[in-house]
């Protein structure tokens, strides 16, 4: 579970607002908190994530993984689209 989670953090980033942030783990968990320390949502993705990157407005956020996928979800955290690169 992202709770009990032994694994890697790999990334970490803000919105450009400051408002929320998403930390990504080498085994697929993510987390995304406010800035006052709440929780806001927490997934477990079948994915080896290596980076996080948020939209300029904050609504969507991107995963990259280790072999060089990148995943665009919305910022609740539902899956959108795969893209190619």
């Amino acid at each position: 579970s992202v709770d009990g989670n032994k694994s890697v953090v790999r990334d970490m980033k803000w919105t450009s607002d400051g408002q929320k942030i998403c930390i990504v783990y080498e085994d697929g968990a993510v987390i995304v908190g406010s800035v006052d320390g709440n929780r806001l949502w927490g997934k477990e993705l079948a994915l080896s994530l290596a980076l996080v990157e948020w939209s300029p407005d904050g609504r969507m956020v991107l995963f990259c993984t280790v072999q060089g996928e990148v995943h665009l979800y919305d910022c609740n955290g539902n899956a959108i689209t795969k893209l190619p690169l």
